[in-house]
C-alpha cells in the first residue's frame, strides 16, 4: 500500500452502529494497516464487513435491513479512502488478504456494507461453508461468490452439485464482491493486484479477479443481493444497474441448467427405447481423450477437444472437459463437424455424419449427480 497517502487511512474507532471494528495495530506502518484477526479461526463463522468509516449512512442502512446477521458475528473492516474510489476499493481488498496471510487464516468471509441478506441466511451460510469444506477435499476452490453481476456468456460451467438441498455451480470466472468467501489459495493472486495500473476497464478488483480465471463457486439462486444505497466507489446510484446485471447472470445460469436437464432427461428416455439398445454410455472415469475434425477448405485436422469447443460446435451444454453430453438421436448434425472420436482405455468410438443426424448418442454422465440435479429442478420449478 505504499502509494496510499497517510491522510487516506482509516480512523481508529472501536465500534460502528454497535458492530465491533477490527483493532488497528498501533505499531504498524499506517500505509499498510495491520488489523488483529486472531479471533477469526477456520471454524469461526464471523463475517468481515468492508466499510468506509467516512460514510456512516451506508452502515445505518446495512444494520436496519430485516435479515442482517447478529452483530456479534460481524466485524467492521475499515476500508481505505482513496481517489479514485475503485483504486481505494482494490487497496482495501489487497490489505484484507495481506492481513489474512499474516493471521494464517485458511478462509475469510467478506461482505460489503451494501450487502443484502435474505431470509434463512444463517442456515444457508452454514450449508455453504460445509459444502466448501467438502470441496476442499476433492477438486478444491478459490472463491465462493454470493451473487454475480454480468456473468459473461463464455463462462465455463465445470460442475453442478446438489448439496443439502442447495444447488452449487462451479465456474471459471466471476464479477462481484458483495458477499464472498475467500480460500487461502486466492490470497496471493489478490495480493498481486497492482494499484498503479489505473485502467478502470480491466483493473477494478473484481475485473482483475475475473481475468485471473480462479475456481469460482456459486449457488442458484443467488443468496445475496445489493441494498439500495449510493455507491462510494462511483459516487452515484448504481442499484438499478447492478440489479439488471444480477438478473442477467441469473438468467444465464438458469438457461445452462435447463439445457443440462433437457439433455439428461432425453438420455433417460432413450435408455428405455428399443432403438437405443447398444448405444454407448461413457462414464466420466472412462474417458481419456476426445478429438474432432472440422470441415474447412483444408483437410480436416484432429483437434483435442475442450469443453468450450465442443459446446460451440454441437450446441450441447458441457460442464467440464471430462463431463459432457454429446448430442442425442435426432440432433441436427453440426455443419462445422466432420467426425468425432472418443478414446477410452480399451476402445475408440467414432461418430460421423449420416443423413444429417448423429449416427448414435455418446453420453458422458456423472451417474451419481444427474438424478439429484433433475430432482432439484422438479422440486423448485418456480426457479426455472
Amino acid at each position: 500500500m505504499a502509494d496510499a497517502d497517510k491522510n487516506a487511512q482509516p480512523t481508529c474507532v472501536e465500534n460502528v452502529e454497535g458492530i465491533e471494528v477490527l483493532r488497528l495495530d498501533s505499531k504498524a506502518d499506517q500505509t499498510d494497516p495491520i488489523y488483529d484477526m486472531s479471533s477469526l479461526t477456520r471454524s469461526d463463522p464471523t463475517i468481515v464487513c468492508l466499510h468506509l468509516l467516512q460514510t456512516p449512512y451506508r452502515i445505518e442502512i446495512f444494520v436496519s435491513q430485516p435479515h442482517v446477521p447478529p452483530k456479534d458475528v460481524i466485524r467492521i473492516y475499515p476500508a481505505i479512502k482513496y481517489e479514485p474510489g475503485w483504486v481505494g476499493c482494490g487497496m482495501s481488498y489487497k490489505n484484507i488478504m495481506q492481513n489474512a496471510i499474516r493471521s494464517n487464516l485458511q478462509t475469510i468471509t467478506v461482505c460489503e456494507d451494501d450487502c443484502q441478506f435474505k431470509p434463512g441466511f444463517e442456515q444457508k451460510y452454514s450449508i455453504i461453508r460445509s459444502f466448501l469444506s467438502e470441496l476442499s477435499k476433492t477438486r478444491g476452490w478459490d472463491i465462493f461468490v454470493g451473487c454475480v453481476a454480468g456473468l459473461p456468456p463464455n463462462t465455463v460451467f465445470k460442475n453442478i452439485t446438489v448439496y443439502e438441498n442447495m444447488l452449487f455451480i462451479e465456474v471459471d470466472q466471476m464479477h462481484s464482491m458483495v458477499f464472498n468467501i475467500y480460500n487461502s489459495s486466492s490470497y496471493d493472486t489478490i495480493c498481486e493486484w497492482d494499484s498503479t495500473n489505473r485502467d478502470v476497464h480491466t483493473n477494478t478488483i473484481d475485473k482483475y479477479i475475473k481475468n485471473a480465471k480462479m475456481r469460482i463457486v456459486l449457488t442458484y439462486p443467488f443468496e445475496f443481493s445489493c441494498l439500495n444505497c449510493r455507491s462510494t466507489i462511483w459516487n452515484c446510484d448504481k442499484y438499478d444497474a447492478y440489479s439488471k446485471m444480477f438478473d442477467q447472470s441469473s438468467n444465464l445460469i438458469k438457461h445452462k441448467i435447463q439445457l443440462y436437464v433437457r439433455h439428461v432427461t432425453n438420455i433417460q428416455n432413450m435408455q428405455n427405447m428399443e432403438s437405443m439398445k447398444g448405444v454407448p454410455i461413457i462414464q466420466t472415469r472412462d474417458v481419456r481423450k476426445i478429438t474432432f475434425g472440422l470441415i474447412s477448405s483444408s483437410p480436416a485436422a484432429e483437434i483435442d477437444v475442450t469443453a468450450k469447443m465442443i459446446e460451440y460446435v454441437t450446441g450441447c451444454p458441457f460442464l467440464s472437459s471430462d463431463f459432457a453430453i454429446i448430442g442425442y438421436v435426432g440432433d441436427p448434425w453440426p455443419n462445422r463437424l466432420k467426425r468425432l472420436r472418443i478414446y477410452t482405455d480399451d476402445k475408440t468410438i467414432e461418430i460421423d455424419e449420416k443423413n444429417g443426424y448423429l449416427l448414435s448418442s455418446v453420453m458422458f454422465v456423472d451417474l451419481a449427480e444427474q438424478s439429484k440435479i433433475i430432482s432439484f429442478v422438479k422440486n423448485y420449478r418456480d426457479l426455472f
